[in-house]
């Protein structure tokens, strides 16, 4: 049984959960509202940050390419001097005296560097001791590009963007040029104190953006592509936010993690440098402490369920109250029904106030006085209503005695009725038994007509349609026949048909599909009394039939047919071959009409069918509509790749799958298929 619930409830929980619906959810956009505006301020900030570091490495770059200009001229003329003088012949460039060339060229030691750089990448000889034998590739792919496919293949000279030279972290300008038998690089370094004061001056700018922001606990510049430094300190990118830094660098956008350890949030935020082939590649790194953005984010959230807790504690306290003095006249109205439920119709209602409960009190006691009436009316009516009802059962009582002898009456006709039921639905199977002992079995059919199926299903228990298969001399007789109706009828017919096509054959010798239509017409004219003797009684009955001859060995066949045709599938194609529109049995001799006889040369590959019409006629699909011959051409032609044994039980489950479960057969159904091999 369903818990009842009271009116004070449904009053409170019907106004409470809306409101404190819509209470709760005006916090919680209020509480997100101020989550996404944290972020967006922290966003914002970054991206200003951002600005500010690329106008300035912007401004260091044109600086530093005014300050590099200068130097490009001298560059290249010692670079010259070197590669077409002094080493045209690199058999002795690793052990030069790469210092002594220098105090020759008035070179100053301190601020210029000579690095000979062997094809394979490895530093050979130097005057910078600190660089002898380093890789030249390990600096990455971007350096290895720009060495074999510029510096190697080129042969010109070439420099880059003033860079770090990484043991001093002064500011060096390098330039490379290969040598004449490209098996050597020659590198020139040279330092340049006002560009190294120049970086010095934008690096502490840059440290200085994190220390005049409180929420900011590093900005770096970070330069390279597989191995990163940064511009502006000796930190380094952890090892967990190297795949973020690569998707800001392959993105050419940003990337972000958060740290919850520390809560620290990252945001790498990609930077192109301009007129740089080995330094293009720039990534600026913001890290942010977002412990204070969480602290605000935390005492919102207990400001929203502080402010949500008291504003529904009051909410309840006064719909309470003002749901009891709705609910208490409502109550005590209820109490007074139960009463009256209970048998006491002398009770009244409490009339009190000036409302809609009070006049629901005043028709409830007017509704009362009017229903004591009606209760002692319906006491004196029932009392009446008994002694009619006395009466009636009585004259029930000798009804029922009466129906009971009747009931024993039907119950005795209904057996008998069964008994007759059985008897001749025992007939009819000893009937059916007789039809298919004279019907050829499947041994008969496959040895004399193999390579062949025969898919035969009646309708009822007996069958209107039948199959014929005889021998005649040298050749195979075989037929589909449609008798007039089915069940009983039906089967007497085929009976009929079936002797007369036996009795057709033994007419005379070598007579062709048509001669032997005729001869069945004149049996079965004769056995139906179907004659012009008005004494006599006749029966207007008959069966349409597509007959065959098939002799085995020229693959000539013969066919006739009365209102059935014969299908011939070759080469994927059908061609239909019409009997004639007279049936057998239904026309006199001498009428002047002869049946038609089709000749047919097959060949292998080569299929023939003949049928009844239950096939094409069956109803079913998803509208109930007929099956058609030209849905069982199609079904032919789909089925003409398998085995022709196996395509009559392809015809029977297509059958099936048309019918479904809401048809039923309305009609008996043969086909005959053979294939030519």
């Amino acid at each position: 049984m369903k818990k009842r619930t009271t009116i004070q409830r449904q009053i409170t929980l019907n106004v409470i959960l809306p409101v404190a619906g819509a209470i709760l959810l005006i916090a919680v956009l209020n509480y997100f509202r101020t989550h996404n505006l944290l972020n967006e301020s922290e966003s914002a900030k970054n991206v200003l940050i951002s600005d500010y570091i690329k106008g300035l490495i912007r401004f260091q770059d044109y600086t530093l390419h005014l300050i590099e200009e200068n130097l490009n001229t001298k560059l290249r003329d010692v670079s010259f001097n070197l590669v077409h003088d002094r080493f045209k012949d690199t058999e002795d460039i690793e052990r030069a005296d790469l210092k002594g060339i220098l105090n020759e060229l008035d070179l100053d030691a301190k601020l210029w560097a000579i690095y000979i750089i062997r094809n394979d990448g490895v530093i050979v000889n130097t005057t910078f001791a600190q660089d002898s034998g380093l890789n030249f590739f390990e600096f990455g792919d971007r350096f290895k590009d720009f060495f074999t496919n510029e510096v190697l293949k080129d042969g010109t000279f070439k420099t880059d963007r003033m860079g770090d030279e990484k043991n001093t972290n002064r500011k060096r300008k390098y330039s490379y040029q290969a040598t004449l038998d490209r098996k050597y690089v020659v590198e020139l370094g040279v330092y340049s104190e006002d560009a190294t004061q120049l970086v010095q001056g934008i690096k502490n700018q840059l440290n200085e953006i994190a220390v005049n922001q409180s929420s900011v606990v590093s900005v770096d510049l970070f330069v390279g592509d597989e191995n990163p430094l940064s511009f502006n300190s000796n930190k380094v990118i952890m090892d967990q936010n190297l795949p973020v830094f690569k998707r800001a660098l392959d993105s050419k956008g940003i990337g972000k993690t958060y740290d919850k350890n520390s809560n620290h949030a990252y945001e790498f935020i990609y930077f192109e440098r301009e007129q740089s082939n080995l330094y293009g590649h720039s990534v600026i790194r913001i890290i942010t402490d977002r412990t204070v953005q969480i602290n605000v984010i935390r005492r919102e959230l207990i400001m929203l369920l502080v402010v949500f807790g008291v504003t529904m504690g009051i909410l309840l306290w006064l719909i309470y109250i003002r749901s009891r003095q709705i609910t208490t006249p409502i109550k005590k109205l209820a109490e007074k029904v139960t009463r009256i439920t209970e048998g006491n119709l002398n009770e009244r209602a409490e009339v009190r106030g000036n409302n809609e409960i009070t006049t629901l009190s005043e028709k409830f006691n007017v509704m009362l006085e009017r229903l004591e009436e009606f209760y002692n009316e319906l006491e004196q009516k029932v009392m009446e209503r008994t002694q009619e009802i006395s009466q009636q059962k009585e004259e029930i009582e000798a009804q029922r005695d009466n129906l009971a002898k009747s009931n024993l009456e039907l119950e005795k006709a209904y057996k008998e009725i069964e008994e007759h039921q059985e008897r001749i639905t025992d007939s009819i199977l000893y009937a059916k038994r007789i039809q298919n002992v004279i019907l050829p079995s499947k041994e008969y059919v496959d040895k004399v007509l193999p390579n062949s199926f025969v898919l035969y299903k009646p309708k009822d228990i007996v069958s209107g349609d039948f199959y014929w298969l005889a021998e005649y001399g040298e050749k195979i007789c075989f037929a589909a026949v449609d008798c007039t109706g089915h069940g009983v009828p039906g089967a007497f017919m085929s009976l009929v048909g079936y002797n007369s096509l036996n009795d057709a054959l033994k007419a005379k010798d070598n007579m062709s599909a048509a001669e032997i239509l005729e001869e069945l017409n004149k049996n079965v004219i004769s056995i139906l009394r179907q004659k012009d003797d008005s004494e006599a009684e006749t029966v207007n009955d008959g069966m349409d039939i597509a007959l065959c001859v098939f002799d085995k060995k020229s693959l000539k066949l013969e066919f006739s047919g009365a209102y059935r045709p014969l299908y011939l599938l070759r080469d994927s194609e059908i061609q239909e071959f019409k009997g004639d529109k007279k049936p057998i049995g239904r026309f006199m001799e001498g009428q002047g009409f002869r049946f038609t006889t089709h000749e047919i040369q097959l060949k292998k590959g080569d299929s023939i069918y003949i049928f009844s019409d239950g096939y094409c006629d069956q109803f079913g699909g998803p509208r109930g509509k007929k099956f058609l011959p030209s849905r069982f051409k199609a079904t032919l032609a789909e089925i003409s790749d398998q085995e022709i044994s196996l395509q009559g039980d392809l015809l029977d489950q297509a059958l099936l799958e048309w019918m479904g479960d809401d048809q039923e057969q309305i009609d008996d159904v043969v086909v005959i298929g053979l294939g030519i091999r």
